[in-house]
């Protein structure tokens, strides 16, 4: 389907193809500009910002460091402003022009563009919300790494959770993503487990549960560490003999 809007000049940087919003800016920009001379259509661009407090865009006279007052600048923008297909409404608030958009026009070509860009896009493959932002880059998202000695808890979900959105989202973009659950701190953890297995450990209880035997002997060992600080340092300095020990269980 076809955006029935009106033709607009392009802007460098927008794609109102992919984004419908950019047309409604552009819209705006070129409002401003045409009542603001030599405003050019790129200043006034940057200075339309989303709005706020049920406003859609807000354009702040004062940025644009035009002569003359913002009163007087706010006239030029409003004075025999018709309602079209993009702006419904324009309100002056001191220093600030707010703008209503056309809400029919707006509904009807954001469903316009999620059709088209999911079931008619070039590619084939639904592109609706994606974008080229991040070409060429590469970004590297750790997720949850959790101890391989103890349980996954909530915690290792939650970032989990947060790092497969984060993936997603800059993929979206175009970012080649690299994502990973590095498990790779297994030295003391192993160490504790083997020393705590020589005190604390029973063949038969490990081939009953071998995961939760192990959990246990392990926060059993990590409270000797920590009431006996002695305890964590030989396993650090490897001076106890669990790397000896641990290639006997092996």
């Amino acid at each position: 389907m076809v955006s029935s809007l009106p033709s607009l000049p392009s802007v460098l940087g927008t794609d109102p193809s992919s984004c419908i919003l950019d047309a409604f800016r552009i819209a705006i920009a070129k409002r401003v500009s045409d009542a603001l001379p030599p405003l050019t259509l790129e200043q006034a661009y940057t200075g339309v910002d989303y709005g706020k407090k049920g406003v859609d865009f807000t354009v702040a006279l004062p940025r644009f460091r035009l002569p003359g007052k913002p009163d007087e600048l706010a006239k030029k923008v409003i004075t025999d402003f018709q309602p079209d297909d993009f702006v419904s409404s324009i309100t002056h608030d001191k220093q600030f022009l707010h703008f209503q958009l056309n809400t029919s026009s707006l509904i009807s070509e954001v469903l316009n563009q999620i059709h088209t860009l999911t079931y008619d896009s070039p590619t084939g493959k639904p592109s609706y919300g994606t974008n080229t932002s991040g070409a060429g880059k590469k970004l590297v998202i750790e997720y949850s790494s959790p101890n391989i000695a103890k349980s996954f808890h909530v915690g290792h979900l939650r970032s989990t959770i947060i790092g497969a959105f984060l993936d997603n989202l800059y993929k979206a973009c175009g970012w080649e993503v690299i994502s990973l659950n590095y498990l790779g701190d297994w030295g003391i953890q192993f160490g504790m487990i083997t020393t705590g297995f020589e005190k604390y450990g029973s063949q038969e209880e490990l081939e009953k549960d071998a995961i939760k035997h192990l959990y246990d002997v392990y926060v059993k060992v990590s409270k000797d560490a920590d009431s006996d600080p002695n305890v964590k340092m030989k396993l650090r300095n490897g001076s106890s003999g669990w790397r000896t020990a641990t290639r006997r269980h092996l």
